[in-house]
């Protein structure tokens, strides 16, 4: 539970209102860290790591921009072997008992139990598991490091100005495709403003700030010419400033997706970034014309191609004779 509140806490992102070290002899052995929308937790840190080892270790690992449960460093995985997200729509967090000499874990609120590794002779039960192997004050964050040295959350303060972006890495673009990605503001007011630029201003994005409160908001960025690029989400309220980057990239290809062409006629224009050579199987939806046909016939390796949502009332003649290379064509329905 302690995890869950930790990720909760960065991802939100929450800030940190209080950190209190917990030291009974003079010696500091955790933290009591106060956040200012997930609560309070207490974090003891691990004195010696050694005492430990027969003691299941959780943390958090991140796969496809999904952070999910960890075990002595591997993925955590649920009765049916799938990852387990630390935030997910139930609030599952694992589980641990020892029982019978062996430490068991649970994935789905103590339903099911499997084991997971011996546990010390006579173990009854579970065990004070120190969490935290460091926690650190930075000029504008805490920094707090889990007991596998490696998983590391970095918390803003209270009244520190923060921003962060929800938007996998990089994020791929096909020609004139948008993708909307939301931000978080942290710290700020009514008089923050968001703003977002390409750190090479050129025209081959263009971006839209869409606030939903002063707190949050969206950013639609659309592909012009692809190139990769970096976009600064920025937040400033005259006197602060915090900026949060985008990596965006060209999709390495449009092979089982699906070209959508508004305009007709525009087909040529949204596949002149791609290799024409490399594409062999092609969905195309929207509205198209003779025009388009004749690009799909001159891609020289096209193998499939999928018009079956494509507004296109007649076929031209002869529009694919003599293209050897296609073998199945699915037409238009209407």
């Amino acid at each position: 539970a302690t995890l869950y509140t930790l990720v909760a806490a960065d991802e939100l992102p929450d800030c940190v209102v209080n950190v209190a070290p917990i030291a009974p002899a003079g010696e500091t052995i955790g933290y009591g860290v106060s956040f200012k929308q997930n609560g309070a937790v207490t974090l003891y840190l691990d004195p010696d790591a050694t005492a430990q080892k027969f003691v299941p270790q959780f943390g958090v690992y991140e796969a496809d921009g999904i952070r999910c449960w960890a075990m002595n460093g591997q993925p955590l995985p649920s009765a049916t072997g799938a990852p387990v997200p630390v935030v997910n729509d139930e609030g599952t967090v694992p589980q641990l008992k020892a029982e019978k000499g062996y430490w068991h874990i649970s994935v789905d609120g103590g339903k099911n139990w499997w084991p997971a590794g011996q546990a010390p002779d006579g173990t009854t039960e579970l065990a004070a598991m120190p969490l935290v192997s460091q926690v650190t004050e930075e000029a504008e964050a805490w920094r707090i490091v889990l007991a596998d040295g490696e998983t590391a959350f970095s918390v803003p303060k209270e009244g520190t100005l923060h921003i962060a972006v929800d938007a996998e890495e990089p994020l791929k673009f096909q020609p004139h495709e948008i993708h909307t990605v939301k931000y978080t503001v942290t710290g700020g007011s009514s008089k923050t403003v968001v703003t977002a630029e390409l750190e090479e201003p050129d025209g081959s994005y263009t971006m839209q700030v869409i606030p939903t409160d002063a707190a949050s908001g969206s950013v639609a960025i659309t592909a012009q010419v692809l190139y990769d690029k970096n976009i600064f989400v920025t937040a400033t309220d005259g006197a602060r400033t915090a900026t949060a980057t985008v990596a965006v990239t060209l999709q390495s290809g449009v092979n089982g997706t699906t070209v959508t062409v508004k305009t007709a006629g525009k087909l040529a224009s949204l596949l002149k970034n791609f290799d024409k050579n490399a594409i062999t199987e092609l969905t195309v939806g929207g509205n198209l014309n003779s025009t388009d046909i004749k690009t799909l016939k001159n891609l020289p390796n096209l193998a499939v191609l999928d018009l079956e949502s494509a507004n296109l009332k007649t076929l031209p003649d002869k529009a694919f004779n003599e293209k050897k290379s296609l073998t199945i064509v699915k037409l238009p329905k209407v």
